[in-house]
């Protein structure tokens, strides 16, 4: 493999395991070794200068998110009969239905608790049932 020599600003990301490395990278430009773009080190490569380091990162607390794997899996559940009940509205001319479908497909983007997200849900699959127009 052949290496080439370059005179590229070296880019570190700063972290708890690289600080030593701080002060030659804030230094300026400086000549590194660089190999060809080559298996899995190509992304490091890429995003870091050549330089690999292990980033830390730090644990949230669960449910501290916006859109977790539970509002994300009913949205897309509602979303789907939604799509069921508007095809069926417009197909019947039948309002309530398809307003109702409207609804369960666009509801689940303002909504950003899963408990939510199915009763506004269940509550708006029962409408049809009741409402008959």
């Amino acid at each position: 493999m052949t290496e080439t020599r370059s005179t590229v600003p070296l880019r570190v990301p700063v972290t708890v395991r690289n600080l030593h490395a701080l002060p030659a990278a804030l230094s300026g430009p400086r000549s590194v070794s660089r190999r060809p773009f080559t298996g899995a080190s190509a992304l490091t490569d890429l995003c870091c200068g050549g330089f690999s380091a292990a980033v830390t990162t730090v644990a949230r607390p669960r449910g501290d998110t916006l859109l977790n794997e539970a509002t994300l899996f009913w949205g897309m559940v509602f979303g789907c009969i939604g799509l069921g009940f508007f095809a069926y509205g417009k197909k019947q001319g039948a309002p309530v239905p398809l307003v109702c479908g409207l609804a369960m497909m666009a509801f689940p983007y303002f909504v950003s608790s899963a408990v939510l997200t199915v009763l506004i849900g269940l509550a708006l699959i029962a409408i049809p049932y009741f409402v008959r127009l």
